[in-house]
């Protein structure tokens, strides 16, 4: 009983903490969170794939459409009853305290030594980071996904990756994040115990290519995703993309991330003065602070 009250404690904490910062303006976030809400609206009220008429001119016109968020406006299906724009806040609450709750499962299932006091440090760790937490959009659902594809990397549960590949895709078009989670786990082993362990790679790309080609909309989902990742990785486009895409001056990311920094900085001086043998575990750790840190640098959505 007492085990079940820990997550059901640090869950109702964390609500309580993203509600205070989501309500502190009635306002919404961002703009994106009135698009998925409505959306999520009309599947409910028209069914699983509503015309979509919307954005004729865009990589989501009504011949092409692809919703790459299918399971996120699946989620947010409950919270379309009544307000929409009241719906909208507390779904990016609820999924918010489900992300964090989901990376204190990583800290509890390694063992970290007072892992729910690291898992509320969450709530202060980067403003930015709120921020994106706060907003009615798939990246909180995104990271709890990451955290348990995390803690199944280390716990050696690979065919869990599939399914996770699979439901990933469908959820959300940052599913190669995954991917990179798999590869990174890969180098780690090898660096650290001198072995190549394939098995993640391989249910993970599984995962991934069933989701893609199981899908309700192939193969509109495969042009989608070339054309909307393409523009990003490649710079090939002469349209700007939104602000998120472009990255923080110096001063911003000082200003609003700096506990994170030095969270990190104090991590990588940590393990110098360790004194111990590097495992897999914190290779991996690393390895993903790293990829994760430059993502940062090259655009603020990350």
């Amino acid at each position: 009983m007492q085990k079940r009250l820990v997550p059901l404690a640090l869950f109702l904490l964390f609500f309580a903490g993203m509600a205070l910062i989501q309500f502190a303006t009635p306002d919404m976030p961002d703009n994106d969170g009135f698009y998925h809400i409505k959306l999520a609206w009309l599947m409910r009220t028209e069914g699983p794939k509503p015309d979509f008429p919307f954005l004729p001119l865009s990589i989501l016109s009504e011949r092409e459409f692809y919703d790459h968020h299918f399971l996120f406006h699946v989620a947010l299906i409950p919270f379309t009853f009544g307000d929409l724009r009241m719906g909208a806040k507390w779904a990016a609450v609820a999924f918010a305290s489900l992300a964090f709750l989901a990376v204190w499962y990583l800290f509890h299932r390694q063992r970290v030594p007072c892992a729910p006091l690291w898992a509320l440090g969450l709530l202060g760790i980067s403003e930015a980071f709120l921020f994106r937490m706060s907003i009615t959009r798939a990246q909180s659902l995104s990271l709890a996904m990451l955290a348990l594809a995390f803690v199944w990397l280390l716990e050696g549960k690979y065919k869990h990756l599939a399914v996770l590949g699979f439901i990933y895709v469908w959820m959300y078009d940052a599913f190669p994040l995954l991917l990179a989670l798999a590869v990174l786990h890969f180098l780690a082993v090898a660096l650290t115990e001198r072995r190549l362990e394939f098995r993640p790679l391989l249910y993970t790309s599984a995962g991934i290519i069933l989701g893609m080609v199981l899908n309700p909309y192939f193969p509109d989902n495969l042009i989608f995703s070339y054309n909307h990742m393409l523009p990003k990785l490649a710079d090939a486009t002469s349209v700007r993309v939104g602000n998120e895409w472009y990255q923080y001056d110096t001063k911003q990311i000082l200003d609003n991330s700096l506990p994170a920094l030095v969270a990190f900085a104090s991590g990588i001086l940590a393990l110098g003065l360790s004194g111990r043998k590097m495992d897999a575990r914190t290779a991996l750790a690393l390895f993903v602070s790293l990829l994760f840190g430059l993502m940062l640098f090259q655009a603020r959505r990350f």
